[in-house]
């Protein structure tokens, strides 16, 4: 169920993305830059400010465990605090590596990807069913190509993996 739209200026949301996994070099003004055409582009989502954290495996499993109860590490974990129309996400950049050998991607358009996912979240998609999950996939296929079209994506990473990942 998505959240009762509510108006809001784009120019407004104050968004802040921090790599805190030194693993990979990311370019986090341009991940800020995505981020902010995301959620323009989610109307009605009410967002003063989103946070952005770029962490490990590691990391994003202790967050899992400790605020969602589920065992291991994820993509993407998204919190909205209501009260100050907070919103935060926790990537794992780690799981994007991964992944991207799994899907034939690469690691920044993943990381795009979870963040875009993490985006409608807070707008209040879900994917816990089948419908659920069809609708995301189709929003976030939209967004995706809308933000290709705009901007490099592969630009994220700021040094890419041998793989040319």
């Amino acid at each position: 169920m998505e959240r009762e739209s509510v108006k809001r200026t784009d120019a407004n949301v104050k968004i802040l993305a921090a790599n805190l996994n030194r693993k990979l070099s990311v370019d986090v003004a341009l991940l800020e830059r995505i981020a902010r055409r995301a959620v323009e582009r989610e109307e009605g989502l009410e967002l003063g400010s989103l946070e952005i954290s770029l962490v490990d495996d590691a990391a994003i499993t202790r967050v899992n465990e400790q605020f969602l109860g589920h065992a291991g590490a994820t993509d993407v974990i998204s919190f909205f605090y209501g009260g100050d129309a907070k919103g935060e996400l926790i990537v794992s950049t780690e799981r994007a590596a991964a992944q991207s050998k799994q899907w034939g991607s690469t690691t920044a358009r993943e990381v795009a990807l979870y963040v875009v996912h993490g985006i409608l979240h807070l707008k209040g998609y879900r994917d816990a069913t089948a419908s659920q999950k069809k609708r995301m996939r189709r929003r976030e296929k939209e967004v995706m190509s809308q933000l290709a079209r705009e901007f490099d994506l592969e630009k994220i990473l700021k040094i890419r993996d041998r793989a040319g990942r």
